[in-house]
């Protein structure tokens, strides 16, 4: 287990640009949920600029514990990720974060270890005058609702994941009909009823783990999407059909996004400062020693591949968007193809894949070729500017198909991160079901 850590040059920008896109009440939130135990009074002065007072608490938190202070910058930014400078500029400054170590192994053997080792201290059924180690149950009692939350967030987390592979699932498998540059309005649909089906199935199982009611709302209105798109690629008529794949294009669309957004969501409550108090203990074994660090790694790594996730999802969409304008004739504005080069930038902080990297020069060409051949001082060659144009939507799709791929590897990456993750549920309910939710009467004043 190594701590996430940020070097001091790269703390100093991001908490310049975190500074730019967040309020007072973003800070304070976070004060309350970082790993450490300093309050909003000892860390906030009231009537100083907001960075001033970012750059303070973060001094402080650092003097408590130097990785604290990169946790709780981390915790901010992800508060404001929906900012698209915000996340370039960490792309930019350090996009260390998007590469966050692979598997938990470590991190859930600690943490396991410690739980057991805890739990074989109670009493089999505590009660008044009876509990085992009181210091334990005393612990345990404290961060009780904390420990009940995250067995919950670890189901949600599951459950939403799901919702998104068959998303996903849905948009991979899907290509054939789905791709605009390469089908037309009567391509066959068949392959798309059994797709829906499965994110029916995914949805419908979702419901059953105890999800927000928005996310509940948002589930059942994509069942409803669902039932919609299908109605129409069952009409025999043609242009029926394709506008029901239309419907799912626009679903997929919308929906990868909230997926994305509900386990962000999830994984914005996670208290992880009650969560490592459970194993803040004198004195303390080895054991839970190394519990306290892994609470804390295990869930800055969770937000750091969360963040990547959503990065990934981000540039797919924006993929699908250029599709869909690369789809007209002739039709792409020139803004939209300047773009291009973000993409490039961007796919390059998250990825060395050297295919994304070849498809991405190779697009970047297609895209200065285009342009030339439509340049307004340049003799009008319909002929020339269609070839270019085919050519552009060719990188195009080599492009996407690559970091579709790319997308995809980290998307299962993720799969299997939260199947791991899902071991902690065991110790969890043990301790729920041996220190109920009365159990501040069942200790000694």
């Amino acid at each position: 287990m190594t701590p996430f850590n940020l070097e001091a040059a790269q703390m100093e920008q991001l908490r310049k640009q975190v500074s730019s896109c967040c309020d007072e009440s973003d800070v304070k939130a976070v004060i309350d949920l970082y790993p450490g135990a300093l309050t909003q009074s000892d860390v906030w002065v009231s009537g100083k600029p907001l960075d001033e007072q970012l750059n303070g608490c973060l001094e402080k938190i650092g003097l408590e514990n130097k990785d604290f202070a990169a946790s709780f910058l981390l915790r901010l930014i992800e508060r404001k990720w929906s900012e698209e400078k915000l996340r370039r500029s960490v792309m930019d400054k350090a996009p260390s974060v998007f590469h966050p170590p692979r598997g938990f192994d470590d991190d859930i053997e600690a943490l396991m270890t410690a739980l057991s080792a805890m739990l074989d201290r109670l009493a089999p059924q505590p009660r008044f005058g009876d509990l085992g180690d009181d210091n334990v149950f005393r612990q345990f009692c404290k961060a009780r609702d904390a420990l009940e939350g995250i067995s919950k967030a670890l189901n949600q987390l599951a459950a939403l994941k799901n919702v998104h592979d068959a998303l996903h699932m849905m948009q991979v498998a899907g290509a054939p009909v789905l791709d605009l540059l390469k089908v037309g309005a009567d391509a066959p649909a068949d392959i798309m009823p059994p797709l829906c089906g499965r994110v029916r199935r995914a949805a419908n199982a979702a419901l059953s783990a105890e999800l927000s009611p928005a996310q509940a709302e948002q589930l059942n209105s994509l069942k409803a999407a669902l039932d919609d798109a299908e109605d129409w690629l069952s009409r025999a008529d043609a242009n029926e059909r394709a506008f029901g794949l239309a419907k799912a294009r626009a679903l997929l669309l919308r929906e990868l996004r909230s997926a994305d957004e509900a386990m962000f969501a999830v994984s914005r409550d996670f208290n992880v400062r009650l969560f490592s108090s459970t194993f803040n203990m004198t004195p303390a074994t080895p054991e839970i020693q190394a519990a306290l660090i892994a609470a804390v790694d295990l869930a800055d790594t969770l937000r750091r591949r969360l963040m990547e996730h959503s990065y990934w999802q981000q540039i797919d969409l924006r993929l699908t968007a250029l599709e869909q304008t690369l789809a007209q004739p002739l039709g792409a504005p020139l803004d939209e193809l300047k773009a291009l080069g973000f993409l490039k930038a961007e796919l390059r902080g998250l990825s060395n894949d050297r295919l994304i990297d070849d498809a991405a020069s190779q697009m970047n060409m297609a895209v200065l070729r285009h342009l030339g051949a439509t340049a307004p001082d340049v003799r009008a060659d319909v002929q020339r500017q269609q070839e270019t144009y085919a050519g552009m939507r060719a990188a195009f799709c080599t492009l996407r198909n690559a970091a579709r791929s790319a997308f995809l590897k980290v998307d299962q990456s993720l799969k299997y991160d939260f199947a791991q993750l899902l071991a902690l549920r065991a110790p969890l309910e043990d301790v729920l079901q041996r220190v109920p939710p009365e159990c501040n009467l069942m200790v000694s004043p």
